[in-house]
């Protein structure tokens, strides 16, 4: 079994990875942040007066906030705050879910090709490449669409070393354990071999219910460290592969 080396961390044994996707693997922050204030202008031209309120509960107000809704958030929780608010207008629940879907959808039409602007941090492809050739196999589970997840890998042809990928818009999301014991499935490791690496608490919530080995919060994408972590890596630079 290969080991790997986490930031400080002594090197340790890894039958398997998965890794998140946004913040962790893609460069995403700036193309978030823009979907936000589209999405907040669409539901504004139906509904004014809720963009204010959007952006602050989409942790978008200022800038992006890399633990609020939109940076970790799947696009179903986003559009669930976005009808609250939309219903506290007097919009019955059905009707305001279904306006947030429309703004959504619109601002879709409206918003650049994502994979082509959300680029791989510098480093990853080489590091990726590096636990393959270890023999590690390695999985991508996301907040995201799963077309988005695998229109990435594709784009920057990273999915040559990726063994399986999901994002949140089947039948269960991040952070589900059964997202995670899906992926050990497919890797063909038990759960308790697996590291999960990833830059939000979410990705630590479904390691630890999923009975993973440990979990590795990033911060190179921006987020800050999590204390609940079994590491915290700064730099793409400071993860070391030994097969």
């Amino acid at each position: 079994m290969a080991c790997v080396q986490w930031g400080d961390r002594p090197s340790h044994p890894v039958g398997g990875i998965v890794w998140d996707k946004d913040g962790t693997l893609a460069d995403s922050l700036p193309f978030l942040l823009d979907l936000a204030h589209r999405r907040a202008g669409c539901l504004e031209q139906q509904v004014p007066g809720v963009r204010s309120d959007l952006l602050k509960a989409w942790g978008a107000a200022a800038g992006l906030d890399p633990t609020g809704l939109m940076a970790v958030g799947t696009r179903e929780d986003n559009a669930v705050a976005a009808a609250a608010y939309v219903a506290a207008q007097g919009v019955g629940w059905v009707a305001a879910l279904d306006l947030a879907h429309q703004a959504f959808r619109a601002a879709d039409q409206k918003a650049p090709h994502k994979a082509s602007v959300t680029p791989p941090f510098p480093g990853i492809a080489a590091l990726l490449a590096a636990c393959h050739q270890a023999g590690i196999p390695m999985a991508v589970l996301s907040g995201d669409t799963t077309d988005h997840v695998q229109d990435f890998l594709h784009h920057y042809g990273l999915h040559r070393w990726i063994t399986w990928s999901r994002g949140s818009d089947r039948e269960v999301a991040k952070p589900h354990p059964l997202l995670l014991q899906q992926a050990c499935d497919r890797l063909g490791v038990p759960a308790d071999q697996v590291w999960v690496v990833g830059d939000s608490a979410l990705d630590g919530v479904m390691a630890r219910q999923g009975g993973a080995a440990g979990w590795i919060s990033v911060t190179w994408g921006g987020s800050p460290p999590d204390a609940s972590a079994d590491g915290v890596v700064n730099s793409i630079a400071d993860i070391g592969v030994q097969s």
